[in-house]
């Protein structure tokens, strides 16, 4: 993929090898949601039941097609004394810099993506 990636300025190895596999069709949807359902978000455990998916690309399509997506919204004030608390007594200074935004939207905010709390 990295010799592919250099005919294509701008792109990942990565980035060619996921835009190869194409278009997912209603097999693997459900495929998909059914290893979800089972495994959660564990994207390698999910993309090694899925044959040519990358962890990246069963992330991205479930976030395409998941029925509980989240709706981003603004925060209430309840969730904005929550995040300060999570991050003033769970996370020391010195770590501060590298808060786990997964770990935290997980256990404290399940209705809000790691992306949505870092922003």
């Amino acid at each position: 993929w990295r010799k592919i990636a250099i005919e294509f300025p701008g792109k990942s190895p990565a980035q060619c090898r996921d835009k190869w596999k194409g278009t997912w069709d209603e097999i693997e949807d459900q495929i998909l949601k059914d290893i979800v359902k089972k495994y959660g978000n564990d994207w390698e455990t999910v993309a090694e039941h899925i044959e040519g998916r990358t962890p990246n690309m069963c992330r991205d399509r479930w976030q395409i097609i998941n029925p509980d997506k989240i709706k981003y919204k603004r925060y209430s004030e309840m969730e904005r004394q929550l995040l300060k608390h999570v991050i003033v007594n769970e996370c020391p200074l010195w770590r501060r810099k590298r808060i786990n935004w997964k770990y935290i939207s997980e256990e404290y905010f399940p209705n809000r993506s790691n992306i949505e709390l870092l922003n």
